[in-house]
């Protein structure tokens, strides 16, 4: 019993030694390779769309894929250093960006699907302490990319900053004691800019159709995303 005892407990440190500790933390996701098609650089995506990935060292995960919250668990296999998504779960909201749901589709596509078989993945880590995480599927050329250089909140958001009357139908007014020198983009559901100006206090919307629209307001590398109802 001793022996039994000693020999599980030596396959557990054997099997911790085997995984990069730096695996276990939140990742945001960056890119997605596709085999014999356009790769696609989500951080070049507007509106910002930023899923992100959380490891636990039991492997379990939960996330952001865009639009909805995700949760699951990964099986490791400690001799190949890989492993696979056994479970899924996700909320099912549709995204209000048609670019964004394509983002989250095939992002979620990735895990849940080509997911099923084994995936490898490697760490690397740059100059400035920031890291990277490569997760190459099975089939090949499929790959995603993480950095853990998450969205700083300056990057995600202004304080003091107000769109009203909300919902509108006719005009948007613009109030921020921290804004200055800005620009404002306009974008319907379907993630076309409708819009583009700068430093203006209101928006007059009365020439567009009624439904969901969003601002995109950037200063000094800043933005903040915000929904508009035109009535």
């Amino acid at each position: 019993m001793r022996q039994l005892l000693l020999i599980i407990a030596w396959c557990s440190v054997f099997q911790m030694q085997s995984q990069d500790v730096n695996l276990f933390q939140t990742w945001r996701l960056t890119y997605m390779t596709v085999e014999l098609d356009s790769d696609v650089d989500v951080e070049a995506v507007l509106p910002i769309i930023s899923p992100t990935l959380t490891i636990a060292d039991d492997f379990t995960f939960e996330g952001d894929s865009g639009c909805n919250v995700y949760e699951g668990n990964f099986s490791y296999d400690s001799t190949n250093d890989t492993f696979f998504t056994n479970n899924f779960g996700s909320t099912l909201i549709s995204c209000d960006f048609e670019s964004h749901q394509e983002i989250e589709d095939m992002y979620i596509y990735y895990l849940t699907e080509f997911g099923q078989q084994p995936m490898t993945y490697s760490i690397d880590e740059d100059n400035d302490g920031d890291m990277s995480l490569y997760i190459d599927m099975q089939i090949p050329g499929f790959s995603l990319y993480f950095t853990n250089r998450l969205l700083s909140n300056d990057n995600v958001q202004l304080t003091n900053f107000k769109l009203y009357p909300n919902p509108t139908t006719q005009t948007i007014n613009i109030a921020s004691n921290t804004l200055d020198n800005y620009t404002i983009a306009l974008f319907n559901a379907q993630g076309v800019q409708v819009f583009k100006s700068s430093n203006q206090t209101s928006l007059n919307l009365s020439s567009l159709p009624q439904g969901v629209y969003f601002a995109e307001i950037s200063t000094e590398g800043r933005k903040i995303i915000e929904k508009i109802i035109k009535k």
